[in-house]
């Protein structure tokens, strides 16, 4: 795949670091002035929650390629060819719809309705969206959907004037290791902090 362009806000990069940071300071102290089953139950509890974060704020990103797209969700990642996709959508948040299947992407949500009132014609131009007096909020250049939705929308208008060939088959992966950590430290955490040894 060509020309790789990730988008993933900013924004949860700084909120999950910063959940990793107060974990980290949480198990430390234990660590110093809590007993072996304590510092056990809070190791469990911290991987956990930080897991949690991680698959909800950190994991989540769209990648777009000349070929097609891939949006990653915190289970389950997706991947389209740009012959697959039939429109890109922003009404709740950046979405690829393919065929039936409407698939939203976590890392690009849309603002709330009142926000298109703020946005200013001259953040527009260059844009090319319709002229109809007002835009949707999810399309707004100061949205997240709004961003990724014009970066998928060029790529996919290019692959449909230049006439590529499809090279990328659709799929759907689980995410096997994100699952069985949150399992593994739940039950870990439940069984050190009920379970006194």
């Amino acid at each position: 795949m060509s020309n790789r362009e990730f988008f993933r806000p900013r924004t949860s990069l700084f909120m999950a670091g910063i959940i990793y940071l107060m974990l980290t300071v949480t198990f430390i102290q234990t660590l110093f002035t809590g007993e072996l089953q304590n510092i056990l139950a809070t190791a469990a509890w911290s991987i956990f929650i930080g897991n949690c974060f991680y698959l909800v704020i950190h994991r989540p990103s769209i990648e777009i390629f000349d070929e097609g797209i891939k949006i990653t969700n915190p289970i389950f990642t997706h991947e389209w060819g740009w012959n697959e996709v039939d429109e890109i959508e922003t009404k709740y948040a950046f979405a690829v719809q393919s065929g039936e299947r409407l698939t939203y992407s976590f890392a690009a949500p849309a603002p709330g309705r009142y926000h298109a009132r703020t946005v200013h014609e001259s953040e527009l131009r260059g844009m090319r969206i319709a002229e109809v007096g007002s835009i949707r909020p999810g399309d707004s250049p100061r949205s997240h959907s709004g961003v990724a939705a014009y970066l998928a929308r060029n790529r996919l208008e290019n692959f449909r004037n230049n006439g590529m060939s499809p090279s990328i088959i659709t799929s759907t992966t689980i995410n096997r290791g994100g699952i069985s950590v949150i399992a593994l430290s739940s039950f870990l955490g439940l069984l050190l902090s009920f379970y006194h040894f």
